[in-house]
């Protein structure tokens, strides 16, 4: 009797394929995102302020992106990129942006991110808001 990969046993032959000498691949565990917000600047010259919310990690696919404004929903646009295939193979990142005006930055409101992930059941946020110090002069206060 013949041993080994592709051996013929007494009464049968065993045909060998690519895909039966491959392992069969494992389930991707869900994974939560991980989310964290950067702004472009804290210095005070007029023009606008933009909010970048980094979305990274997580698996499935599909995931919503809110921005709120000291808590509240609505008040603020953003546009979400499609979520693209980390380095990995396995897992999702995408970005969200905003804006906001000097002057409502200046108001010291509180932006938020925030992620809902049903792959996960999970919520997760970040948020900015003025740097501390920050005057309607550009004045440390």
């Amino acid at each position: 009797m013949l041993r080994g990969v592709g051996a013929a046993q007494e009464g049968s032959v065993q045909q060998l394929t690519p895909a039966t000498l491959l392992p069969e691949p494992r389930p991707i565990e869900p994974h939560a995102p991980e989310v964290h917000v950067l702004h472009s600047s804290c210095t005070n010259h007029p023009g606008t302020i933009q909010l970048v919310c980094f979305i990274s990690g997580f698996y499935p696919e599909p995931l919503t992106v809110q921005w709120l404004v000291n808590g509240e929903r609505g008040l603020l646009q953003s546009d979400t990129d499609l979520a693209k295939k980390d380095a990995d193979g396995h897992t999702f990142s995408t970005r969200s942006n905003a804006s906001v005006s000097q002057d409502e930055w200046l108001e010291g409101k509180t932006y938020t991110c925030q992620v809902y992930h049903p792959g996960t059941g999970s919520k997760k946020q970040d948020h900015a808001r003025k740097c501390r110090g920050d005057t309607e002069q550009g004045q440390a206060a």
